[in-house]
């Protein structure tokens, strides 16, 4: 059930998420998943009907996803970084920085309890 989820918010990512998806997103990426963060991240970069394109907050979640193993986030980072001023960088490694709880071995270990719990 949970991998269909991902998949379907993935999938719907082409056509804008919606307020469930989002919500979904959220709650999951704040737990530490790195796939869930790579998901919040394009909905920030893109910008959807519930997210306005942020691209320093896209870059935050995709740092978070890429230091809890997820691979394709580096990519996405490296884009953005050739995209943001010295300034944006900045800006976005603060707020990186504000929220390194999202990259917490422990945040890990809850998800997978909830996962077992609820999926």
């Amino acid at each position: 059930m949970f991998k269909k989820i991902v998949k379907d918010v993935s999938k719907n990512m082409e056509h804008k998420a919606n307020k469930k998806e989002y919500f979904l997103a959220s709650r999951y990426a704040e737990l530490g998943n790195k796939t869930w963060q790579f998901l919040l991240a394009q909905m920030y970069e893109t910008g959807t009907t519930i997210v306005t394109k942020d691209i320093l907050t896209a870059y935050a979640w995709y740092y978070f996803s890429h230091q809890n193993g997820m691979k394709e986030a580096e990519k996405r980072l490296t884009l953005l970084e050739s995209q943001l001023t010295n300034e944006q960088l900045n800006e976005a490694k603060d707020i990186i920085s504000r929220n390194m709880r999202y990259v917490n071995p422990k945040t890990k270990n809850l998800f997978v309890m909830m996962k077992r719990l609820f999926c």
